[in-house]
């Protein structure tokens, strides 16, 4: 590593037209950089990444020179969320729109690998305006649900004014409840992780409106024997707990029936089993 990072401290500035880390394009790269006891340290880093721009500073540590050493803060405004997205994930193609993205960062390694692997990340995203594309597992339980009362369901939804935190650590990316309509239907809160493993794990709620959950109130039928068990007396709002599970590719969409269930008094419990089961059961 001597010979390599020779025993000198410098400082100057540097201007990068094009540059690829990580499969990641930056352009018109401005900065300053310093090097002291075998630290380089880029900050006042400005550029254009995807389609927006991107700020930051990080520094690396070569005192080992095996195992070098980052740490990092950013800041990306208006970078297109499914390019950033289907770059770190198999996630492409749910989320589209401009999102602005704020934290801080550390990793150990050389290989992306081995950077990957030891990423621990805080940050903050939000995105004024976008939209969320259903497909597959998620698509069909929610508008299996839509066409039980008497509804449509787009798979393109509108999304608006959503922030959440996303927390990378121990190999999973962790994001907040973040909240979205469902047309007529309502809103879905969702939160959870998913690993690089590809596992997912994420909790959350359809929360209907008050125009569907005044109407099933009056309903007689399966939902409407239902409702006083999923009835919201903060809301007054239907609550239908959802949990989703399995692998990226291979989803498991669910109403969480042990959520449920648990709110149920033990007299009641077998009649509203057989409800939720004749309600959510696959065709």
């Amino acid at each position: 590593s001597i010979i390599i990072l020779p025993d000198i401290n410098g400082k100057g500035s540097f201007e990068v037209d094009t540059l690829i880390y990580s499969q990641v394009e930056f352009s018109v790269l401005k900065g300053d950089v310093r090097l002291l006891d075998k630290k380089i340290e880029c900050y006042n880093v400005t550029g254009d990444v995807y389609t927006g721009k991107v700020s930051g500073k990080t520094t690396i540590d070569l005192k080992d020179f095996s195992q070098p050493r980052y740490a990092g803060e950013f800041a990306a405004q208006q970078i297109e969320a499914d390019e950033f997205i289907k770059r770190f994930s198999k996630f492409g193609g749910y989320l589209f729109g401009k999102i602005d993205l704020k934290g801080s960062y550390n990793a150990v390694g050389w290989e992306p690998e081995a950077f990957l692997n030891s990423l621990t990340m805080n940050s903050t995203s939000s995105m004024k305006e976008g939209k969320v594309v259903t497909s597959g597992a998620v698509y069909k339980m929610i508008s299996g649900l839509a066409q039980k009362m008497n509804q449509s369901f787009e798979k393109e939804q509108p999304l608006n004014n959503m922030t959440t935190n996303v927390i990378v650590k121990d190999g999973k990316v962790s994001t907040d409840e973040f909240k979205t309509k469902l047309g007529d239907i309502g809103d879905l809160e969702v939160g959870g992780y998913y690993s690089f493993t590809d596992e997912i794990s994420y909790k959350g709620t359809i929360l209907l409106s008050k125009e569907q959950t005044k109407k099933l109130l009056s309903n007689k039928g399966l939902l409407g024997g239902l409702s006083s068990i999923l009835n919201d007396k903060s809301t007054q709002r239907i609550k239908l707990p959802l949990a989703i599970g399995g692998t990226i590719d291979n989803p498991k969409v669910e109403i969480d029936y042990s959520s449920i269930m648990g709110k149920v008094g033990e007299s009641l419990k077998k009649d509203a089993g057989n409800l939720i089961k004749n309600l959510f059961k696959k065709k």
